[in-house]
């Protein structure tokens, strides 16, 4: 439980059943009812949201954040192959899956290995029901043929593009931002449009720059309608890591978020706990772990031998492989909120998650979960959920929670 005192009204949220109650008054729930209608959304057991392919161990770049060592996973070079293809196929069907939300192509670079994702395209679609396909690339192998071959099969696009021009060359090979804008083109040209995503790494080059989000956002937009962009995942001795992004900036995140919900402003930046929350009390989603997916059997990841795991950053890590007998064990130590004692009894405990693969990678910065004597998400999810009353008690809160869902069910994850 939480106690806020807004507007001289006293409003508690419940965090175990994430409702709203005024005190001193008759015990009101102010839930906006599109919440309601959308709580409990569970998949049926023979439906996957996503399956994930490492279909190429190899890049032909060198990205300076890269968490992946350049697109290898520190191991050696290699493509999956058609016998892996059809062995995974053979595995979910031990499973009885028999229809996949997402089929995402990732890597290392996919188009390194075009003629197996030809042959997972068609392989997929007949032995299961596929909503979509997702492809995750730097852009720079796209041609005509390769997209004329993916006619009748409903693809969407990932490209990774920074920017300004002259940071994303820095961060990504001298030359590489202009080959992005021919591959954003030619996309456009074979009618994919509305179904590319450009997506965009804030490091400490831009920060120090003065380049703020929200100006990043604005040459994103003059490129492309639809954009993601993702502070860097990396180790606190890297330069690219953000030192001095403190809690003031993030806070100033969050209202931007809301401003670009409440905006019905496609595309536009989410902040991550924001996210968090919203998607938290629309489905109903309450984080046992610091991550679900890695106990759930909503998503399932492949690396380029067919050897399965519950998340992609752990690819080649063969103790969390569900190949490993003792997998969960191992998902346990570190996923476990009761290991951490500021998360046993912490009020927000349920809405919180944290990337484990990045605990594993020293990514996590210690303030913001694991092994920390203090715990910054706890003041970032008070002022969230602060703001989302706020928006309530002004009668906003069917706006936001209407415009955020439309939002997030615009463009493929």
């Amino acid at each position: 439980m939480k106690a806020f005192e807004i507007n001289n009204k006293k409003i508690v949220f419940n965090s175990n059943n994430y409702e709203f109650y005024e005190l001193n008054s008759e015990i009101d729930d102010v839930e906006d009812s599109q919440i309601s209608s959308l709580k409990s959304f569970k998949l049926p057991e023979h439906v996957l949201s996503k399956v994930i392919l490492n279909i190429s161990n190899i890049c032909n770049l060198n990205c300076e954040y890269c968490y992946a060592n350049g697109g290898n996973y520190n191991r050696k070079n290699a493509i999956m192959s058609k016998g892996s293809i059809n062995k995974i196929i053979r595995r979910l069907q031990e499973k009885n899956v028999s229809e996949i939300i997402q089929l995402k192509f990732f890597g290392g670079e996919p188009l390194l290995n075009k003629e197996c994702i030809l042959y997972a395209l068609k392989k997929f679609s007949t032995n299961f029901e596929i909503n979509e396909f997702l492809i995750v690339t730097n852009g720079l192998l796209l041609d005509e043929i390769f997209l004329d071959s993916l006619k009748g099969y409903n693809i969407f696009f990932s490209l990774s593009l920074d920017v300004p021009e002259r940071i994303h060359n820095q961060l990504r090979g001298k030359g590489t931002f202009e080959k992005v804008l021919a591959a954003i083109n030619l996309l456009r040209n074979k009618g994919y449009n509305n179904k590319l995503k450009l997506i965009s790494t804030y490091t400490n080059k831009q920060y120090e720059q003065g380049i703020t989000i929200e100006k990043c956002e604005k040459l994103l937009l003059n490129i492309h309608k639809i954009y993601h962009i993702n502070r860097v995942h990396t180790g606190e001795d890297s330069d690219l890591y953000i030192r001095n992004y403190g809690i003031k900036n993030r806070k100033k995140e969050i209202e931007l978020t809301f401003d670009n919900i409440l905006g019905l402003k496609k595309g536009k930046y989410i902040n991550p706990t924001v996210d968090r929350v919203l998607r938290s009390l629309i489905f109903g989603l309450k984080n046992d772990g610091f991550c679900d997916e890695l106990t759930s059997n909503v998503q399932l990841s492949y690396d380029y031998n067919g050897d399965e795991y519950k998340c992609n950053r752990f690819w080649g890590m063969s103790k969390y492989s569900t190949d490993n007998d003792g997998f969960l064990l191992e998902i346990e130590k570190i996923n476990n909120k009761e290991h951490y004692e500021l998360c046993k009894n912490c009020w927000c405990r349920n809405l919180c998650m944290i990337c484990t693969a990045s605990k594993e990678q020293d990514f996590i910065h210690e303030k913001y979960g694991f092994n920390s004597s203090e715990c910054l998400n706890q003041e970032l999810f008070e002022y969230t959920i602060r703001k989302l009353i706020e928006y309530t008690l002004e009668g906003k809160n069917e706006k936001l929670f209407k415009n955020y869902y439309e939002m997030i069910s615009n463009f493929p994850e």
